[in-house]
């Protein structure tokens, strides 16, 4: 999955798809935070919100990616047809959701670095639709607490 908004390099595909045919990983993430996000562009807004997104989602899920939010991942066969990835949203917190339902499967995962450019010919989210997508990741932690501690069952977690 590479979104179409021309932000990342493209030409790193052969390494996102290499711990998939090796067998060393189900999921594989581009992360911009492996590398200088802000040097390649990035709004510092956009930057810190990304940290604290990431740091809440790694501390209620127990994981330690250096980024959830990218838009440049890799999964295998096994990973996408283990969950149900259909009861997910049809906007951007759907890329935010298959990940928690791949931490809930235990699917294996590797973050590689790639760079970043943020320029007038790529496209970028307002600042507007970045805060509903921030409210959405904090809906879908919530959603996901809720699941866990067994108050509330959703078809998309189980």
């Amino acid at each position: 999955m590479l979104h179409p908004d021309y932000q990342y390099d493209p030409t790193i595909v052969r390494d996102m798809v290499q711990p998939i045919l090796h067998g060393d990983a189900d999921v594989v993430l581009a992360s911009r935070r492996l590398g200088d996000p802000l040097r390649g562009g990035m709004p510092l807004y956009k930057f810190i919100a990304n940290k604290f997104l990431t740091w809440m989602e790694n501390l209620v899920l127990g994981t330690s990616f250096s980024e959830f939010h990218t838009g440049y991942r890799a999964y295998n066969r096994h990973a996408l047809e283990s969950v149900n990835f259909e009861a997910n949203s049809e906007n951007f917190v759907f890329d935010n959701e298959i990940l928690v339902q791949f931490v809930i499967k235990n699917m294996r995962f590797k973050e590689i670095p790639v760079s970043t450019r943020y320029s007038f010919d790529s496209s970028s989210a307002s600042f507007k639709a970045g805060g509903v997508y921030g409210l959405s990741i904090l809906c879908t932690i919530i959603k996901y607490l809720l699941f866990k501690w067994g108050f509330i069952r959703y078809k998309q977690f189980s």
